[in-house]
């Protein structure tokens, strides 16, 4: 028993049977769909990434909320915490090597001196590379808080005013704290530093990887 041909399909019905296309056109331009496609996910992808480094940008009408002096100081405990547990590794380490050693005396004071000295540094080091990065040590993101500049509550700053920023953190502590204790006594929480640095510190909650994505899309203009 033979089995009769299929009639071939019409013009209209083949070309709405053939799938939409995905390549360029004729001219070699990709089509305003395809072209916004890849637009959008190319800014979703840079804000999302900005997000990750820097966390989210405030809205404009969004209250802000400052964060007071018992939760920033418990962020600098934890902070000189890690300071100092990194000097007293290469302290260990360095007082293993000499012993090892056997170097004389007066070598051993010049080799505390230096690291005296390196451990100032590497304190001042700490803070700043911070302040003017993310505006976030570890101490900040465990305790979920940022510093960030007061006329633009932009996070990241200038190293040289992350460095006043600084100076005006030890002149508030040596002080007898009173830099530290305007903390209190301002509605915007701010201490002799923050005034110096020209700085305030808000709240800064740890994203979700879902807060993360519908974040960047709004910022790339894409309704999630």
């Amino acid at each position: 028993m033979t089995r009769e041909p299929e009639p071939d399909p019409g013009p209209g019905e083949a070309a709405s049977a053939r799938p939409p296309a995905a390549t360029p056109n004729g001219n070699g331009v990709l089509g305003d769909d395809q072209a916004t496609r890849i637009a959008v996910a190319a800014a979703r992808a840079q804000a999302s990434a900005r997000s990750r480094l820097r966390g989210p940008q405030p809205e404009v009408d969004a209250p802000l909320r400052y964060v007071g002096l018992v939760t920033r100081c418990i962020a600098f405990a934890v902070d000189a915490a890690l300071i100092c547990l990194a000097a007293l590794l290469v302290w260990v380490a360095a007082v293993l090597t000499m012993n090892l050693l056997r170097l004389p005396s007066a070598w051993e004071g010049v080799i505390y001196a230096l690291l005296a000295v390196a451990f100032v540094l590497w304190s001042a080091g700490y803070f700043v590379t911070f302040w003017a990065t993310t505006g976030q040590t570890p101490g900040n993101r465990l305790l979920q808080f940022r510093v960030v500049q007061e006329s633009s509550h932009e996070p990241g700053m200038p190293t040289r005013r992350a460095i006043v920023r600084l100076v005006g953190l030890l002149l508030g502590v040596l002080a007898f704290c009173t830099g530290i204790v305007l903390i209190l006594l301002n509605d915007r929480r701010r201490g002799l530093q923050d005034v110096l640095g020209r700085t305030v510190v808000i709240e800064a909650p740890v994203l979700s990887d879902a807060d993360r994505r519908r974040i960047a899309a709004m910022e790339a203009g894409v309704v999630p």
